[in-house]
């Protein structure tokens, strides 16, 4: 005849483990878990960063066409957003890259909606089309990083704000609210 033993299904409170399960299994199981989740978003700002590398040259002759009175100063731009993700891949295979490649994820989308709202600035303001660009990285952000969707909604909220400080900063004043919107 068997007999069910209730406690030793109960869970420990303060380790949140079944019983029988030692409590540093469980504590290495979360710095297991950890350590796979940074590689995981390392490898996530790896890929963004080579798309972004990808996809950049294209955009020059887009520059070159659509705004030849601002290709000096949007080619500068473009420059700098060729850059960076040189920068996040050689961060990335630093001690620190491999530490903290969530915040790097978060600062690589930041400085490329920085450089989106200056070129916008430069050509049109809040109709220009490079406002897509904004977006992209939010979506890029969002669906290549895999991290906790409080990390997305965190990073999503910088976009913003970066766009609205960005955007006044560079005096896009006028139409905010109706691309917020």
């Amino acid at each position: 005849r068997l007999r069910f033993n209730h406690r030793r299904r109960m869970a420990d409170p303060l380790t949140c483990a079944p019983m029988g399960i030692p409590s540093n299994t469980v504590a290495e199981l979360k710095r297991t878990y950890e350590l796979e989740n940074r590689r995981l978003c390392e490898r996530g700002v790896r890929t963004i960063a080579w798309i972004c590398l990808l996809v950049l040259p294209p955009f020059v002759l887009v520059d070159a066409t659509r705004f030849p009175e601002q290709f000096a100063a949007l080619s500068s731009l473009r420059l700098v957003s060729f850059l960076v993700p040189i920068a996040a891949l050689i961060l990335m295979s630093t001690p620190i890259g491999k530490r903290f490649p969530r915040a790097i994820g978060v600062l690589f989308s930041i400085v490329g909606v920085l450089i989106t709202t200056a070129m916008m600035a430069r050509t049109g303001g809040h109709a220009s089309p490079y406002f897509s660009g904004v977006g992209l990285s939010m979506l890029l952000a969002a669906l290549l990083m895999p991290w906790p969707p409080i990390w997305t909604w965190l990073t999503c909220v910088a976009l913003i704000a970066t766009y609205v400080v960005g955007g006044y900063a560079f005096g896009l004043t006028g139409g905010l609210t109706n691309n917020l919107s």
